[in-house]
């Protein structure tokens, strides 16, 4: 460990702050309906291909992703049409989608 993390360490800890993580505390007995003890939550998710790259990317590497965030820039100039098939691959995977749709280009100062 370098002489900085101890020091950080060593502070945390003098001021009642574990220092490092808890593998000796119980498992808490909380979980989700499906006895998930947490979630995967990917933000950015803008566009269809950014969903569809994401959705490839944790199928290559066995990862359950069981959300996705669409609530920048990018979501508020999909056509109805990406904005379909958006919904269709997060229904398709079993991926709650959480978008915010925003004003359309023909409403958009610069149009």
């Amino acid at each position: 460990m370098s002489d900085v993390l101890k020091t950080i360490r060593d502070f945390m800890e003098k001021e009642g702050i574990p220092g490092r993580d808890g593998y000796d505390l119980a498992d808490s007995t909380q979980s989700f309906p499906d006895g998930a003890h947490w979630r995967i939550e990917i933000a950015g998710v803008e566009r269809a291909t950014t969903m569809e790259a994401m959705i490839d990317e944790a199928k290559k590497r066995n990862v359950v992703v069981h959300r996705a965030i669409a609530t920048v820039g990018g979501s508020t100039y999909c056509d109805f049409e990406e904005l379909k098939a958006m919904a269709q691959m997060a229904y398709d995977e079993k991926i709650e989608l959480v978008m915010v749709v925003g004003h359309r280009k023909g409403w958009d100062a610069g149009s």
